[in-house]
């Protein structure tokens, strides 16, 4: 690529030089697979800017810093440069350097002597260390350096006082050096996915910070002080080892989003004064800690829009176990917060919502799975915006008779209940898509099913019917083509064809029944399932691919995650069938079983990747204990708030429905219309 001109090049602005020839401040060579720079390029000292993105780069010239004096912003993202020469120094007025996703391992000494820098993105390189003098960049504003390997940031860093954005996550860093507590214009600090086991008191001597991510570290403690509390707006703890929280973090008035989920906080963490002084908060996530109780303030959260004290596994089927928190009830002014349209409360102990729960109006998402819930309060018909209604694994037996006024209901899920009939309301969810009552007590077929005219999915398996399996109603799909015009025979129908889904439910008029002697355990249900498994389209899956079953849910296996585990490494025996272990609120130590069982003796320890969810444990005790599961630490992304991404259910919903394939279609007469 020697030839490249730069006479046409891609121009921002222009300058006339001292004969009046119009001169280019912008080069952009971008994607052009260029090897080397070539010389003409490196005549032009007069450049401004200069983009080498996503070319096959592994080298700089050696005399590329002498090449361009005036040289503001240089961009080279996405080449394979190993190594940036040593007159690299020399471009003096450099403001602007992004070099992303190379693969430079170190930066030479004289990178220090870019005192004009102010912007540097070095994402996605194998840098191990800073120069120990890059504390000589006094200018330095803005620093990514996230997805390296860095250990130690140098003590010189304290020198960047004009720096208002370090990032930092995804290296391996195990401290932070005491010194950044200097840096006084800091306002957004990132250390998430590193290797911390603690950050400096010292960090809380910043006053202007307004986005801080500690997420996925070892840290078991956060300074005692926080002198940015009245500025920050955005804080993530996720996946850490706290067990508390500092006085402070109950007081920060302008925070919009607080997230300490997967943590191994107990009872009351929060502070009364919570929902009096954080009631700037849109985004609260607490999920996957071991939380008892919430302040009663906590209604007093105006602004509150996605709520999360359930689980943080996304899995389906997630096998009888608790990851979610502790929670018994929540608090009577719950129902205060107007502006909530995303819960997720699975996996708690919840035995009752309170009676004014239905004025939660602007509720789109509820996640309420694996409770001890036995009825739902009378005003819970009023969720007027309620689109998906998550209620899995409790002891509901009735509905509210006003439960079809959920006009704008999607997604209902009611597996693994005690229900026995449905309300005669039922029949006016008429937007109603996705329908599970897997493994209740019904002994007919609901009548309410011929009205659900959207019903796209449906699982009536493992209930009490006393018909035949063949008797149970199914979802058929009938493919239907526009009706055939004999008027357009060099036209095929005078329009293209057109296919079209009707989906219907049949309605069971047999009802004849099967004296008990003569019936053996039908697996009912075959028939509304063959086809929804045999195209992946089923509304719940097994960990496993090769699983043919969808497992029952029994309470009685239910274990807890223990954060105790190192007071209770032996068991005894006589334990599983103990009172404790009916009521669901007893841990087991996962030292008690074998290696073959666990992958790790310790629950906080995240399994294996080839982990084996289907393996049963083989014993002889109706009170089978099932593994205890620690997610492995994932890396979230900041792009988004979690508000962003509502309404997507993160556990309990099957893949997307798909229209079926036609295939072998043929039509009476559909082809005579055909010219011979």
């Amino acid at each position: 690529m020697e030839n490249v001109e730069i006479v046409n090049p891609s121009v921002d602005k222009k300058n006339l030089d001292s004969d009046g020839a119009t001169l280019s401040l912008t080069l952009s060579l971008e994607s052009l697979d260029l090897t080397t720079i070539p010389s003409s390029v490196l005549e032009a000292r007069y450049l401004k800017e200069l983009y080498l993105d996503y070319n096959d780069l592994r080298e700089l010239p050696s005399i590329f810093g002498q090449c361009f004096p005036n040289l503001v912003k240089l961009s080279a993202v996405g080449n394979e440069l190993r190594k940036l020469p040593d007159s690299f120094g020399d471009l003096c007025k450099l403001c602007d350097l992004y070099i992303n996703e190379n693969c430079l391992e170190t930066l030479p000494d004289t990178f220090c002597q870019l005192e004009s820098l102010q912007n540097l993105s070095v994402v996605g390189n194998s840098l191990k260390a800073f120069p120990d003098d890059f504390g000589k960049l006094k200018c330095l504003r803005q620093l990514e350096a996230d997805e390296n390997e860095l250990k130690v940031l140098p003590d010189s860093f304290g020198q960047l006082l004009m720096l208002t954005k370090l990032e930092v996550g995804t290296n391996d860093l195990q401290s932070l050096p005491n010194i950044i507590g200097k840096l006084d214009s800091l306002q957004v600090l990132n250390v998430s996915n590193n290797k911390l086991l603690d950050v400096p008191e010292e960090l809380g001597d910043l006053c202007n910070l307004t986005q801080v991510d500690l997420s996925s570290n070892r840290i078991s403690f956060l300074p005692k002080h926080f002198n940015s509390m009245s500025c920050i707006r955005k804080i993530y703890v996720d996946v850490n080892e706290l067990k508390e929280l500092p006085d402070w973090f109950s007081n920060m008035v302008h925070a919009e989003e607080m997230s300490v989920k997967d943590n191994h906080l107990t009872k009351a963490p929060l502070l009364e004064s919570f929902g009096h002084m954080c009631k700037k908060v849109r985004v609260l996530d607490l999920g996957g800690n071991f939380i008892s109780e919430l302040p009663k303030s906590i209604g007093h959260l105006e602004n509150l829009e996605f709520l999360h004290l359930g689980s943080v596994i996304d899995e389906l089927e997630r096998r009888n176990f608790q990851n979610g928190n502790w929670l018994y009830k929540v608090p009577e002014n719950f129902s205060q917060l107007a502006k909530l349209r995303e819960v997720h409360m699975d996996e708690n102990q919840l035995t009752e919502l309170p009676e004014d729960f239905g004025n939660l109006t602007a509720l789109e998402f509820l996640d309420l799975g694996q409770n001890m819930l036995h009825d739902l309060p009378s005003t819970f018909g009023n969720l007027c915006s309620l689109k998906t209604c998550l209620l899995s694994k409790n002891h509901l037996q009735l509905l509210p008779s006003n439960f079809g006024d959920l006009s704008n209901l999607v997604d209902l899920r009611l597996d693994n209940n005690q229900m026995a009939e449905l309300p005669e309301s039922f029949h006016q969810l008429i937007q109603l898509k996705t329908l599970d009552l897997f493994n209740n007590l019904l002994t007919e077929i609901p009548g309410a099913l011929a009205s659900l005219i959207s019903l796209t999915r449906l699982d009536l398996d493992e209930n009490k019917f006393t018909i035949s399996e063949d008797d149970i109603p199914s979802i058929w799909f009938k493919v239907k083509y526009a009706p055939l015009d004999p008027d357009k025979k060099d036209n095929w129908r005078g329009r293209r064809r057109q296919n079209l889904l009707d989906i219907n439910i049949i309605k069971i008029t047999s009802t004849t029944e099967y004296p008990e002697s003569k019936v053996e355990e039908p697996k009912y249900g075959h028939n509304a399932y063959q086809s929804a498994v045999a195209r992946s389209w089923s509304i719940w899956k097994s960990h496993d691919s090769t699983a043919t079953k969808r497992e029952v849910f029994h309470r009685q296996e239910v274990r807890r995650r223990n954060h105790y585990a190192s007071d209770s490494e032996h068991e005894d025996d006589d334990w599983a069938g103990s009172t404790e272990a009916l009521e669901c609120v007893s841990v087991m130590s996962s030292s008690s079983k074998s290696s073959t069982d666990l992958n790790t003796s310790n629950p906080s320890t995240p399994c294996c990747d080839g982990e084996d969810w289907d393996h049963e444990l083989e014993t002889d005790s109706p009170y089978n204990v099932t593994p205890v599961y620690c997610h492995p630490q994932k890396i979230r992304s900041r792009g988004a708030s979690p508000i962003d991404h509502t309404f997507v259910p993160d556990d309990l919903h099957g893949v997307p429905f798909v229209k079926a394939p036609v295939e072998n279609v043929v039509e009476e007469g559909q082809f005579d219309d055909v010219d011979e």
